[in-house]
């Protein structure tokens, strides 16, 4: 999958719906960072330094911290996320959605986001993983995710 295609299936959520705010702000964030579906789980909004344009991801197979940077048009997208549902800095940044749209700051399991993720997208995460990862290879991984000239 090439990342136009995987931005053209995200971009049909950046609508007024809460519930696709949310969508498009979890979507465009696991492409940017090519996160795996565990290290999503367990963002915390207080991850997010939005001076700095960029997140805090714990990566458990490295036992480290990792900062990765955001683009513009992805922290929009969280900060639009994060005011739309009132979230606070110690609320999962996924959290859980009740089918009424209630937002509950809790960790899903990785296998739950797998499959909200192909619902939303009809793509698996690791999909999304594999497209960021690929287009940093194909640009000789000299430019960051954040700079426009990877859109």
């Amino acid at each position: 999958m090439q990342k136009e295609e995987a931005l053209s299936l995200i971009e049909k959520f950046n609508t007024d719906k809460p519930e696709d705010i949310r969508i498009y702000a979890i979507c465009l964030v696991n492409l940017i960072t090519a996160n795996r579906p565990s290290e999503m789980v367990r963002l915390l909004v207080k991850d997010f330094d939005f001076p700095r344009r960029e997140v805090a991801v714990k990566l458990i197979k490295q036992k480290t911290l990792h900062r990765k940077p955001l683009t513009m048009e992805a922290l929009f997208a969280v900060q639009r996320y994060i005011s739309s549902f009132k979230l606070i800095s110690d609320d999962y940044f996924v959290g859980k959605v009740d089918k009424w749209g209630n937002y509950s700051s809790i960790q899903i399991n990785s296998n739950t986001y797998r499959q909200n993720i192909k619902k939303w997208i009809n793509v698996a995460p690791y999909t999304l993983r594999k497209t960021q990862i690929t287009s940093m290879h194909r640009n000789k991984a000299t430019r960051l995710p954040c700079e426009p000239s990877l859109f």
